[in-house]
């Protein structure tokens, strides 16, 4: 195992960033140093902003506050960001680019009270990490890093945010770009860690820890999955370490082509199942080319052990499982597939291939022909499929 020095410097070589339109506000279409007093409202990104007030800890509110945008970097973030000094900003996003789903925020807080508001739900704490846990409109509010005062950090409010207002006496916001990918992990706790046996949901998809096999074919149940921020995998912001332990994606009913992802390889054997089709390897370079599970897998970048990289599944994915001793793994992308009821083989069209496919598959749990999702594959199945025939 390397030094975290050559690891670092490993990284820094390697480092893949990805770029792409931002959901939210990212100020840089700002001009640096205008400044908004309270009552004043601008467009960012699409969305409406609007400068108000701030309710200080004693409960009075104060309006004489500013907000400017800097190139400071208070809130850990790059480029621009907005500054607000003794007041917030109001996101409108139900009037402008609509209600979304979830929102993240990076922040620096050096100074004074917080006020956060989600759709007219008003909390006034100390410091960020106070609004942890907290259920403000309908909505949840979860720190994920930093917040303690005197730093900058990272908080993710999911639910359906129509509006959001967010602020305090020495606080800078920015938001997180869109990265492109369809997991990342950013909204996800650091720190967390989830054993053999646990499912956890991330970006709305269900992920699970499970057993991993060393390369002498022992199967391991010690290990675990934590969430942290090293950036191994040459990604950005949070990604998943698998130590000694696999992770499963299941994507069930709405099967996936052209599956993606970042990783970073220090130490130890690969595990990799296709559509349940299992292979155990000593480094991602001898996955190249091989055809796992129907598909083929590509190693794009990285792979020889020690490094970082990336690879592609060529086909449709029903089940992925990924793990390793030493791994980390980061935003996973993939392109959608058009779903056609009883297309088992997942080829467009349903024909006598897809029924055999079926058959072979009687009695099973397979996801690809369990086609009303119940667990098992029997005549409900078979039904679904003769209709589209």
């Amino acid at each position: 195992m390397n030094t975290l020095t050559t690891r670092t410097a490993i990284l820094g070589l390697l480092a893949m960033t990805r770029f792409a339109n931002a959901a939210s506000p990212t100020w840089e279409d700002q001009t640096l140093g205008a400044a908004y007093n309270v009552g004043d409202s601008f467009v960012s990104d699409g969305v409406n902003v609007s400068i108000s007030g701030i309710v200080w800890g004693s409960g009075d509110l104060y309006s004489g506050g500013v907000a400017t945008i800097t190139d400071l970097g208070w809130a850990g973030g790059s480029g621009l960001e907005l500054n607000t000094n003794n007041c917030t900003a109001a996101l409108d996003f139900a009037g402008s680019i609509g209600t979304q789903a979830a929102v993240q925020v990076l922040f620096g807080e050096y100074g004074g009270n917080v006020n956060l508001t989600v759709n007219g739900d008003f909390a006034n704490v100390n410091n960020p990490i106070d609004l942890h846990g907290m259920m403000l409109g309908g909505c949840l509010v979860e720190v994920i890093a930093g917040g303690f005062g005197g730093d900058s950090g990272r908080m993710v409010v999911s639910g359906a945010i129509g509006k959001l207002s967010i602020g305090g006496q020495e606080f800078a916001i920015d938001m997180v770009h869109d990265d492109g990918c369809n997991i990342s992990f950013e909204d996800l706790v650091a720190g967390s860690s989830f054993t053999p046996g646990t499912i956890f949901l991330s970006n709305g998809h269900t992920l699970g820890a499970e057993a991993f096999q060393w390369s002498s074919g022992a199967w391991n149940t010690g290990g675990r999955i934590d969430v942290w921020t090293m950036n191994e995998a040459c990604g950005t912001g949070l990604e998943l370490y698998t130590n000694n332990t696999n992770l499963r994606i299941k994507f069930d009913a709405n099967p996936v082509q052209n599956l993606r992802w970042q990783f970073g390889e220090y130490g130890g054997n690969i595990n990799i199942a296709v559509n349940g089709d299992f292979k155990n390897v000593y480094d991602y370079i001898a996955l190249d080319g091989m055809n796992v599970g129907g598909c083929v897998l590509h190693v794009l970048a990285g792979g020889h052990g020690n490094d970082c990289g990336e690879i592609e599944i060529e086909g449709v994915v029903h089940e992925l499982v990924i793990g390793g001793q030493e791994h980390t793994v980061d935003c996973f992308t993939w392109d959608d597939i058009a779903i056609i009821p009883g297309d088992v083989d997942g080829d467009g069209d349903v024909d006598t291939d897809d029924l055999l496919a079926m058959l072979a598959a009687w009695g099973t749990n397979d996801p690809a022909a369990d086609l009303n999702g119940d667990g098992v594959v029997n005549v409900d199945d078979l039904m679904i499929l003769l209709a589209n025939y």
